[in-house]
């Protein structure tokens, strides 16, 4: 907890809602949200991406839609990203193969 009485939870809970752009389920569901540490007035988080060739404006998009809500709870967002390793690749493709929707604008 910090001095502003905000928890870990809390910062799970206004990234919770975040969806995937083309899969109808969360970033969290996906497992594509780990390390979250909370110290002071700074988040950090890691995003997992399925590939390594994922394109920048994808990542891009991403890394922001999991930064704004936390900004907007008055914290400085750092977003690191790394490649899924082969187990939690393929719980993402399985959950990607049942909710794909297409690419949202």
């Amino acid at each position: 907890m910090t001095d502003t009485g905000i928890t870990l939870q809390d910062i799970r809970q206004a990234i919770s809602n975040v969806k995937h752009p083309a899969i109808n389920s969360s970033l969290i569901e996906l497992g594509m949200v780990k390390n979250i540490i909370l110290k002071d007035k700074n988040v950090t988080l890691t995003l997992l991406v399925p590939f390594i060739g994922v394109p920048e404006r994808i990542k891009n998009r991403l890394i922001d839609s999991l930064r704004q809500p936390i900004s907007n709870m008055g914290f400085n967002v750092d977003v690191n990203v790394e490649t899924m390793k082969q187990e939690e690749r393929e719980r993402f493709l399985a959950m990607e193969e049942r909710n794909w929707n297409g690419l949202q604008k």
